[in-house]
């Protein structure tokens, strides 16, 4: 992972957390704490969608926030 810098917002994201950091100095940060930033996280957000993950599964692209992976990736 390296930081990058929403255009939007044009604010620098790091991907590691400050030196100063009261829990996790230096630390890389995890795909919960990047979505918590953006406000896109909610509870009982898993890493994978366990539906999504069936292999004999209709694909619905309307499904973009039902797992952290997804989020990310768009």
């Amino acid at each position: 992972m390296r930081d990058t810098v929403f255009r939007s917002e044009n604010i620098l994201q790091s991907m590691i957390f400050s030196s100063n950091h009261p829990k996790y100095p230096n630390q890389f940060k995890d795909i919960k704490q990047i979505l918590i930033k953006k406000d896109l996280w909610h509870n009982g957000l898993h890493f994978e969608c366990q539906l999504c993950k069936r292999k004999n599964k209709v694909i619905d692209s309307t499904r973009i926030d039902c797992y952290a992976c997804k989020i990310m990736s768009l």
